[in-house]
């Protein structure tokens, strides 16, 4: 199945929870997704510019205009997303309540497993082959196993390496400011400072020193 015939299929069975999916319509649909989604998010912002500048140059219309863009292809694709990734767990026979896995964090990684994982050959449980007829149809191998773990791991891989590489980027090109490390404490001049305030205190609450009466003091004085 190519990239035409899967996003043909998704579709047409957009909100379609029976039957299966094939590995390559569910990934095709993705990288269909995936293409759709950075064009959008590139041609957003030129496409709310110029309708700004024939607006009268509204920023309020811009970010309006450049946000319905942005959002109109994840509401179109959400819920062929959901069915597509149900009926892809059906390839393997598997329920699509597996897909909640995903909640879990951890679950990410056997569900990526799942959906690079050859489906059955023939009928499962949840329906007919989708790819028979097709070239490559056949009986799971454990070549294909090991395909489908490879693909899991690059699948995870790829997105570390990529946000590494651009926390460096960042980080070097000062976008990214690190805190400075914390100072490590001594605890004789914390000691000293806490010792020096304190005797301020005692100064300023210090009575001032009692002058003799000015009587008193004439009398000391002829004396």
């Amino acid at each position: 199945m190519n990239i035409i015939e899967a996003v043909r299929s998704c579709f047409k069975n957009y909100a379609t929870i029976s039957g299966r999916a094939a590995r390559s319509e569910f990934w095709y649909w993705k990288l269909f997704n995936a293409l759709v989604c950075v064009a959008v998010t590139i041609g957003a912002p030129f496409i709310a510019a110029i309708s700004a500048m024939a607006a009268g140059g509204s920023k309020t219309s811009a970010i309006v205009l450049s946000t319905i863009i942005l959002l109109t292809p994840m509401l179109v694709f959400f819920i062929p997303s959901i069915t597509v990734a149900i009926r892809r767990l059906h390839d393997i026979n598997r329920s699509g309540w597996w897909m909640l896995i995903v909640l879990t964090v951890i679950g990410a990684i056997p569900y990526v497993y799942w959906c690079c994982k050859k489906g059955d050959f023939g009928d499962n449980g949840f329906g007919a082959d989708p790819l028979t007829g097709h070239p490559g149809c056949g009986p799971r191998t454990g070549a294909d196993t090991a395909k489908a773990v490879a693909y899991t791991c690059i699948l995870f891989i790829i997105p570390i390496v990529l946000g590494v590489a651009m926390a460096d980027y960042m980080i070097k090109n000062n976008l990214i400011q690190m805190q400075p490390q914390a100072q490590t404490l001594d605890i004789g001049q914390i000691y000293k400072g806490m010792q020096g305030q304190y005797d301020s205190m005692q100064v300023q609450k210090a009575p001032p020193a009692v002058q003799p009466a000015p009587a008193i003091q004439k009398k000391n004085d002829k004396k």
